[in-house]
């Protein structure tokens, strides 16, 4: 994943464009930063550099489970900008974990920008979606 990094940005430069440049487009809400649509959290690190480096108009991105969750469809022919994180995994013997261990791990996931998707509710509903359910998860 670090040599697809290190590959995009010495793109950019060769092609004459500053990867950490403002790319991108913010809204009335003050939406600049690449956000997961379902949850509102900005992503961080290399990936917004990552996101950045992407063609959408939007800002907004989402896994492939996310938007078929919320009722999304990829297009035929859009492709995915693969992203990291950290995650820690439970260390196991043939399948048994060990002491209750963790190691943590780089993984890697796949996102699609909201623009591409076919289907999904506004952004504010599904906002509005997540506001009610900790309302519901507090009261309870």
């Amino acid at each position: 994943m670090y040599e697809t990094v290190t590959a995009r940005i010495l793109a950019s430069l060769k092609a004459g464009v500053v990867p950490w440049s403002k790319p991108w487009r913010g809204n009335s809400k003050g939406t600049a930063f690449p956000s997961n649509y379902r949850t509102g959290a900005p992503y961080r690190g290399i990936n917004v550099l990552l996101l950045w480096g992407s063609p959408y108009a939007s800002n907004y991105w989402l896994t492939f489970k996310q938007a078929q969750e919320l009722g999304g469809t990829v297009r035929k022919g859009e492709k995915g900008t693969p992203i990291v994180f950290w995650k820690k995994l439970a260390v196991s013997a043939l399948g048994v974990i060990v002491n209750g261990r963790c190691e943590g791990g780089v993984m890697v996931n796949t996102l699609v920008g909201a623009v591409p998707l076919a289907g999904l509710p506004p952004r504010e509903e599904v906002a509005m979606q997540i506001l009610n359910q900790a309302k519901l998860s507090l009261t309870a």
